[in-house]
């Protein structure tokens, strides 16, 4: 399942239960919408042709985080 962190804007894949973001620690996270979870999959693809696999987490967005 891939999951967005409402806090930080992270998007990060976890099977079993998951409370709280693996990046800031925050509860505040949900399921991944369609739009999120093909971005994350494109970031995976992207990630596994660099030869850098081994992470299923990364950043939702490149934008910064609002204070």
């Amino acid at each position: 399942m891939v999951y967005h962190c409402n806090a930080c804007k992270f998007n990060f894949q976890r099977f079993g239960e998951v409370t709280d973001c693996p990046d800031c620690g925050k509860q505040d996270i949900r399921y991944a919408t369609a739009e999120e979870i093909a971005e994350f999959l494109d970031f995976q693809k992207e990630f596994e042709l660099s030869g850098d696999a081994g992470t299923l987490e990364r950043p939702a967005s490149r934008e910064p985080v609002p204070a």
